[in-house]
Order: C-alpha cells, then sequence, then structure tokens
C-alpha cells in the first residue's frame, strides 16, 4: 500500500494553492477528490473570483499590485502558517519557479509540491541549465543547445556585443521567464538596445528579475515539449510529447499531443527526445511534473530550449492522451509515493501506461486578433461551455465574473480528446461553435479558423504558422460580419424582441405587437421597421409583417407547440441608417422572406442579465439561437447578444436619430487603447514627433505594449504620469499636428 511509505511528517491534508484562476480551480478539484482540504489566497481584484469561492478557506492578500500579492513570498507562507496548511500547490506563473519560495515553505515545514529548491534554481533560471548542459550532458551529446549567451555580465554593453556576435536574428528573453512573457526578438542590430531594455523592464515586472539570455532566433521551427515526471527515488519518466508551435506573441495559442512531427520524422524521434529529457531529469535530481522544451527542425534535428518546473498550462492534453491526473501524482510524489505505486485514472500501475487517443488544447482568450491581439476586459455576461463526449473546460470564471487589467485574460483553456487526431479536431471546432461567450470580445473565431486551415490539417506546420497565414489582414476578415450575416442577426434580434414586447405587455396582452382592426375584421398586423447596428458590421433596416391569421391568437409561445410567422424584408444594409420615409405605409412585395418563430426560453442569472434560446425557421432553414440580453443599465443601450457558431452584438438604433457622439476617435490626443498602467514616457512637452513614433509604453495583463502617435507633430501636454493606472480612452498626451 502507498500509504505505509508515507513519510508521516510530510503527510498532506490541507494545501494552500498559491496561485489564481483556472489553475488554482484545477487543483482545487483534485484535492477534494482526495479528500485534502484547500486555501485560497486572493488579491483586492480577485476577492469574489471562482477559485475563491471552491476553496475551503480563503485569506485576503490586500492590494492588487503583483509584488505585493501573488509574488510576496513572506506574506504567502505566513498565510500557510497561519492557516494550518502543510502544503503549497504553486500553480503556474508567479512564485511556481522560484527556488526561494521554494526553500522558504521546506524551512517553514511546508511541503512545496514540487522539485527541491536546489533544483528549481538551477532549472528555473535558464542561464544556470544552459551552462550545467553546456559542461555535462552536452559534451556527452545527449542535449544539443542553441548558439547564445547566457553568461552572468549582464550590462547593455555586453549583451549588445554578444548580439553581434550571434548574428541577427537574436531572441532575447527572461532568464527566469515562462509562459511568453519576457521575449522579443532583435532582427537589426540598430533595435538591439531598445529590444533588451524592454525584455530586461518586463521581466523585472513580472518576475521579479531583470536577468536575460541570448538565442540564436529560428524563424522556421517546431517547439515541441516532454512531460516529465520524477519521484524522490531517483526514478524519471517521460510522457510523451506535445507540440506548441501555433503561437502568437511567443505565447502559445493551440497545443496538441502527439505531435504529427512524430509521423513525419518517424518514432524514433520520440525516443531520443524522451531520453534526452529524462537525462536532464536525472542529471538535476527532478522530482514532480516538470516539461523540458525543445525546438526542432524540419528534418527532426533538436535543441533544447528550457526547462519548466512546474505543471504546464497544457498539461490537460497529456492527462487525456495518457489517462492520468498530474496533480493527484504531484501531491502523491510529495507525500514520497514512489512511481511505480503511482495509478493511471483506470487503476492500472503507471508502469501500464499507453498512448489512447490524440487531445488538442485551445486558449480561449479575451483579447481582440482583429486589433493585433488586444487583450480586452469586460463584463463576462454569460460562459456556457458545450458539454459533450470528448469535451473538458478548465477555466476560473463564471456568467457574471469581470475581465479585468490586472491578469491575464484567459476566459478558458477548451480541451478535446479523440481516438484521432481528426476527431479531436472536430471535436474542438464543434465545441468552440456551441460554446457562449458574450460579453467580451473574445478569440473564439480566430482560433475556429486555424483549426480548419489546410496547413494545421496537415500536420506540417511550425512557429511561423500565425504569422505567415494569419495576417493583420486575414484577422481582420475573420472577424468580419458578411451582409447575409448582418441580416440574419437584425432578423433574429426582431423576433426577440417581438417576443419580448408580447410578454412583457400589460393590457390587450392577448393581441400580437403591431395589431391592427382589419377592415374585414379579424385579425391584421401592420408592417414594422426596425434598424440595428452590427457590431464589426453596418447599419440594418428591415421592415416586418406579422401575420396574426397563421395562428390562433393569443396563445403562450412558451411550451407550445404553436408557430409564430413573419414575412421580412431589408430595406437597407450600409454604414449609415436608411433614410426616413414612411416605410410603415409601404405593403412588403413578393420577395419577402418568410420567417417563423418554432420555440424560445429564457432564464434570468443572478446578475440580472437573461439567457435564452430562440429556434427559428428563415427560408426554410431552421436554426437555434443562444441570446443574451445584459441587465437594463444606461451602459448597454439595449445591446443583444446573439450566438450561433460565435458571438455577435447588436444595438437597436433609433430611427429618429440620436444626440449621442460616438465619433470622437480623440482628436489631438493620443487615447489608453485599453486599462492599462503607464510604464515609460519617452516624450517630453515640446518634443516634436514622426507619425509611427512609440510615445507612451504601457503594460496590460502582463503584456508591454507600445502607443505611438497618430501624426506628425509636437507633444503640447502630457496628462499621465508614470506607474499611473488609467482606464480605457484616456488622454495620455496632445499633439499639435503640423500644418
Amino acid at each position: 500500500m502507498a500509504q505505509q511509505i508515507f513519510d508521516q511528517k510530510r503527510l498532506i491534508t490541507k494545501v494552500l494553492v498559491a496561485n489564481r484562476g483556472e489553475i488554482a480551480c484545477r487543483v482545487i478539484r483534485t484535492c477534494k477528490e482526495m479528500g485534502i482540504a484547500t486555501v485560497a489566497v486572493y488579491s483586492d481584484a480577485d476577492r469574489d473570483s471562482m477559485f475563491v469561492q471552491q476553496a475551503d478557506e480563503g485569506y485576503a492578500l490586500e492590494g492588487n499590485v503583483k509584488a505585493d500579492t501573488y509574488l510576496n513570498i513572506e506574506k504567502i507562507v505566513g498565510i500557510a502558517k497561519k492557516a494550518g496548511a502543510d502544503a503549497v500547490h504553486p500553480g503556474y506563473g508567479f512564485l511556481s519557479e522560484n527556488g526561494q519560495f521554494a526553500q522558504a515553505c521546506e524551512s517553514n515545514n511546508i511541503t512545496f509540491i514540487g522539485p527541491l529548491a536546489e533544483t528549481m534554481a538551477l532549472l528555473g533560471d535558464k542561464r544556470s541549465v544552459k551552462e550545467l548542459l553546456a559542461t555535462q550532458a552536452a559534451s556527452q551529446g545527449d542535449v544539443p543547445l542553441i548558439p547564445g549567451y547566457n553568461g552572468a555580465d549582464q550590462s547593455l554593453e555586453t549583451l549588445e556585443a554578444q548580439c553581434r556576435e550571434i548574428g541577427c536574428p537574436v531572441l532575447v528573453k527572461a532568464s527566469a521567464g515562462g509562459g511568453g512573457k519576457g521575449m522579443r526578438v532583435a532582427r537589426d542590430p540598430k533595435e538591439m538596445k531598445e529590444v533588451i531594455s524592454s525584455v530586461q523592464r518586463e521581466a523585472l515586472s513580472s518576475f521579479g528579475s531583470d536577468q536575460v539570455l541570448l538565442e540564436k532566433y529560428f524563424d522556421s521551427c517546431r517547439h515541441v515539449e516532454i512531460q516529465i515526471f520524477g519521484d524522490k527515488y531517483g526514478t524519471i519518466i517521460a510522457l510523451g510529447e506535445r507540440d506548441c508551435s501555433v503561437q502568437r506573441r511567443y505565447q502559445k495559442v493551440v497545443e496538441e499531443s502527439p505531435s504529427p512531427i512524430m509521423d513525419i520524422v518517424g518514432p524514433e524521434l520520440r525516443e531520443r527526445m524522451c531520453a534526452s529529457a529524462i537525462a536532464i531529469g536525472k542529471l538535476s535530481n527532478y522530482i514532480g511534473a516538470g516539461t523540458v522544451e525543445f525546438l526542432v527542425e524540419p528534418d527532426g534535428k533538436y535543441y533544447f530550449l528550457e526547462v519548466n518546473t512546474r505543471l504546464q498550462v497544457e498539461h490537460p492534453i497529456t492527462e487525456l492522451v495518457y489517462g492520468v491526473d498530474l496533480v493527484s501524482w504531484q501531491v502523491q510524489v510529495a507525500q514520497g509515493v514512489p512511481i511505480a505505486q503511482l495509478k493511471l485514472l483506470n487503476g492500472l500501475p503507471a508502469s501500464e501506461m499507453k498512448r489512447l487517443g490524440h487531445a488538442v488544447e485551445c486558449r480561449l482568450y479575451a483579447e481582440d486578433p482583429s486589433n493585433n491581439y488586444f487583450p480586452c476586459t469586460g463584463s463576462l455576461l454569460v460562459f456556457s461551455p458545450y458539454a459533450a463526449e470528448g469535451m473538458r473546460y478548465d477555466t476560473g470564471v463564471e456568467s457574471g465574473s469581470e475581465i479585468t487589467v490586472n491578469y491575464d485574460p484567459m476566459i478558458a483553456k477548451v480541451i478535446s480528446f479523440g481516438k484521432t487526431r481528426e476527431l479531436a479536431i472536430a471535436r474542438m471546432v464543434t465545441g468552440l461553435q456551441k460554446t457562449v461567450v458574450a460579453g467580451v470580445v473574445n478569440n473564439s473565431k480566430f482560433l475556429q479558423a486555424v483549426l480548419l486551415h489546410k496547413t494545421f490539417a496537415s500536420g506540417h506546420y511550425d512557429t511561423s504558422f500565425l504569422g505567415t497565414h494569419f495576417t493583420a489582414d486575414v484577422r481582420s476578415a475573420i472577424h468580419s460580419v458578411s451582409s447575409s450575416e448582418q441580416e440574419e442577426l437584425a432578423v433574429v434580434g426582431s423576433l426577440w424582441n417581438w417576443i419580448k414586447r408580447r410578454e412583457t405587455r400589460k393590457n390587450l396582452s392577448f393581441l400580437p405587437p403591431g395589431f391592427t382592426n382589419g377592415l374585414g375584421g379579424g385579425l391584421a398586423s401592420k408592417t414594422q421597421v426596425v434598424t440595428y447596428k452590427v457590431k464589426n458590421g453596418n447599419t440594418v433596416t428591415l421592415r416586418y409583417q406579422h401575420n396574426a391569421r397563421a395562428h390562433q391568437a393569443g396563445r403562450r409561445i412558451h411550451g407550445q407547440p404553436e408557430h409564430l410567422h413573419f414575412a421580412y424584408q431589408v430595406v437597407s444594409n450600409t454604414s449609415e441608417p436608411a433614410a426616413q420615409v414612411c416605410l410603415e405605409q409601404k405593403q412588403l412585395d413578393s420577395n419577402s422572406q418568410k420567417v417563423s418563430i418554432v420555440e424560445t426560453r429564457a432564464t434570468v442569472l443572478p446578475s440580472g442579465v437573461t439567457h435564452g434560446l430562440l429556434i427559428a425557421e428563415i427560408n426554410g432553414t431552421r436554426r437555434k439561437y443562444q441570446i443574451v440580453v445584459p441587465a437594463l443599465t444606461a451602459e448597454n443601450g439595449g445591446d443583444l447578444y446573439i450566438h450561433s457558431s460565435t458571438s455577435h452584438c447588436i444595438t437597436p438604433v433609433s430611427r429618429f436619430g440620436s444626440s449621442d457622439n460616438a465619433s470622437n476617435a480623440g482628436g489631438p490626443n493620443i487615447l489608453a487603447p485599453m486599462p492599462s498602467k503607464i510604464v515609460s514616457i519617452v516624450v517630453k512637452v515640446g518634443d516634436k514627433v514622426a507619425k509611427g513614433q512609440t510615445v507612451i509604453i504601457l503594460e496590460s495583463m502582463k503584456m508591454e505594449l507600445k502607443v505611438s502617435s497618430h501624426s506628425a507633430g509636437k507633444i503640447t501636454a502630457i496628462t499621465c504620469k508614470q506607474d499611473q493606472v488609467v482606464k480605457e480612452g484616456h488622454a495620455l498626451l496632445t499633439i499639435e499636428t503640423e500644418a
């Protein structure tokens, strides 16, 4: 029995999760299944987050600055002691690869669920591990290294000299970094100084260290990583590979396991890469879950990249492919269980582990791919995952959650599994199409396009895939809305509002909206006109008429088999509303669309948001539409979110005009593109700037962004200061445009 080999001093009964969001929820879920109590720590912004609600206990870290909260070792260890936690799980990011944190836990007799402090200090510092491998493993031919510089001299002069010696392009990255943060490519010697300084700032902000290393940058290669796992008795195993080559800004977007390159080059590549990863694990006395990352060229030649001494974001695809719970294994190994006694989810020993199929993970972000992947904030009105065979969602948000500027904008990790790669991809596409995300801009439609691209389907892709095939123009086209889609949205929106008007009418509620007395007796309905503005589209004006004779008036549609019949015509679909004429007096002609409402139902969520379903037939085609209506506030303006294969927002437009002026693009002012923190102001009042010149550097959601001048001119005012947190649309500075 595994229980017999436990060091009783290391028996884990309560775990503090030193993290937030979806990974905190993930760890809490497994701990609950193991009968282990959990403790959450949270910043002010996270006070009402899902992971705090799911934990057995929660303690405030007070504040929102990362250095004062999730990066504060003293505060977190103090809370662990106060709560009586006998173990800490670091998740990923924040302090998960910090050897000092691991040592602080051990010094206070708190089990750190991860590698030893000295192992983390070695492998968590990319400079140190490269030095180790260069003198030992690499000399034996086990682990080929990328040409680069990882020396202790971090002066700007030395780093620039080393960049020139390596030769452009050069990748500058944070030595203590991970997750795609703190990475930039210098393609020209002239930009080396700016790139190095930028990476150092971001590294210091995200990881508490401004140390960097330099590597030769490969424009065409694959990013393939090996999952390793070690116990306290020197046993190291490998759980296959994950392909993470679909990246934007050096951050993974889509991952899959196994990697298609193993079929292209041959299975012996997997054997060699796993052997290299295990060699690194043995060399570093690795304990727990870790990931060894490699760059792989098309011919199968590979280079060591780095070791992530933590659970990886994309670990779920390995869990599905091999039938394991890696968090459970982490907890058991931390208590002294040897790998030989670990079990698979089917109850078999780990020694009988084998690949069960194929898995794909997509990172569903609140970001705008059509706007350079800018992260987006806002209220997540409805988040409704698609429950189906082969689908898994790891998330830290729910309907009503806020996506804030403080942290990564991930909504969920969407994971699919199938016996074959084709089935896993098909399930993922369907899952994304049927997952409702309303209230924030997101990348669901972009992810669908990536999965359906012929290059991805072929398996012959590399890290240049997105940059090559998904340029700014392509991404913009993906998120545009076709004319036929816009007209369909306007029809669906008007159907939903027609039903709501009928349900909320207090007097003569048995009569349909638009009812008039027919001259020949019986029921009639006059022609009605509606106008909707489609986000990322035009303004659509429709005329419609309810066919009151086609059903028995006064019957409720909820739970009834009756259909409500309408005729529709599109008056205009342009960038401006239709000219105001007496449209109601004109009869619909024979070219009108025939539309029927088959069924509707709605639920009002605790937030006041309405989440409904509308089933309609439009010209003989029946479809289901998810409808999301924000609580009535002055801000939403009557918005409707309509979801079919993706979510769109439409807003009713008054046919009598509006006094609002929403076209102000800032004029002479440079505006903040999103809620953010001012990192650096690189100009001063009186400076002359060229169009496109960087004037301010911002940080939002752990990402550094450059704000450029929209025109040539002179800086006449600066209305922000360094370290200030500003809202979207805040005027940062004013430019007097050159005549």
